[in-house]
């Protein structure tokens, strides 16, 4: 694993960048078995100049090879690989997902070339579905300076698929790290909290947008709108 703060220059394609725990409730009251998930960005074609803690090309999900419960009181097992195994889309013949124990071997849960960045993971227990959140810089190369885009994904099952849920240029427009609380979410799943970062560089003096914006921690109310139908009017 790697934490990539700035762009770097691999020979191998980086596949568990700026990890980040998924969000599936208290004591994993959500996860899809009791196991503890992670998403992370990386880059697939590494050429030094669009890899970084902001900068991607596709989205990696591992896991605990046990349920948390089983390994809780070991912390330090965290840190090992053999606890790890990883998402691998590696055959059409098979029905479902496919783990291996490698991260050599994991294939991307979602891709898009210089655009997946900065990654977290969430489940809305009112909607049955799993948001992931992304964030990137505006140009999707490497500068971290403004503007940031945010796009959010949703999928009925933690490996997908995942869906456009919507893409909104400018956010912030310097906001990032955002991350939806599990444990705020309205009963029906229309209203919840994001936490997210932003605006260290004050983009030029503009003013942030939604307002509350700045270098710290942000909480924003939110709310989901059901996507309409062709039929409606």
């Amino acid at each position: 694993m790697h934490g990539v703060f700035e762009p770097i220059n691999l020979t191998l394609p980086l596949k568990v960048g700026a990890p980040r725990f998924a969000d599936l409730g208290p004591d994993l009251l959500h996860s899809p078995d009791g196991r503890a998930y992670v998403i992370s960005h990386g880059c697939e074609n590494n050429d030094g100049m669009h890899c970084s803690f902001m900068v991607g090309d596709a989205a990696y999900l591992l896991r605990t090879r046990q349920p948390f419960s089983e390994i809780a009181h070991q912390p330090a097992c965290l840190n090992r690989a053999e606890t790890w195994e990883f998402y691998a889309n590696t055959s059409t013949e098979v029905v479902g997902p496919q783990w291996v124990p490698t991260v050599a071997q994991a294939t991307p849960l979602f891709r898009w070339p210089t655009g997946v960045g900065g990654v977290t993971l969430t489940f809305n227990p009112g909607l049955n579905r799993f948001l992931a959140v992304v964030n990137m810089p505006h140009d999707r190369k490497h500068s971290t300076v403004c503007d940031f885009d945010t796009y959010v994904l949703e999928a009925e099952k933690i490996t997908g698929p995942f869906r456009l849920v919507t893409y909104m240029a400018h956010l912030g427009p310097q906001m990032y790290f955002q991350h939806m609380s599990s444990a705020a979410w309205s009963e029906n799943g229309s209203v919840g909290v994001m936490y997210s970062s932003g605006n260290w560089y004050g983009c030029g003096g503009k003013t942030a947008n939604p307002p509350g914006g700045r270098y710290g921690l942000v909480t924003t109310e939110f709310g989901l709108v059901p996507r309409r139908r062709p039929s409606d009017r």
